[in-house]
């Protein structure tokens, strides 16, 4: 089983996972790495919210090659609901669904 290196990126520089992780593919390293930045951001955000935005995982191969990135902080494009058209009831209707709830 390949065996991942989660370092990580700050912008101080770059601290390194001497011990790695095994994973069968690269997309169980980079799940696992969305998992712990949860943990990361929160503590992130307690101490310095700002300071989160530089940081990122860097997966690579045991020969040092970067193999993915995962930034703990992803920027997703903002989507209108998708009831946006139907006016200012859908506005109550969307509610919900912005607090997290299914609509």
């Amino acid at each position: 089983m390949p065996r991942f290196y989660f370092h990580l990126r700050t912008a101080e520089g770059r601290e390194n996972d001497l011990n790695g992780v095994e994973f069968s593919s690269l997309d169980e390293a980079i799940q696992d790495a969305r998992r712990a930045r949860g943990e990361m951001l929160i503590d992130a955000a307690l101490e310095h919210a700002a300071a989160a935005a530089s940081k990122t995982f860097e997966i690579t191969d045991a020969d040092g090659r970067v193999l993915a990135t995962v930034p703990l902080l992803e920027v997703q494009e903002a989507q209108p609901p998708h009831n946006a058209s139907l006016g200012a009831a859908a506005s109550e209707d969307a509610a919900p669904a912005e607090r997290g709830s299914d609509p």
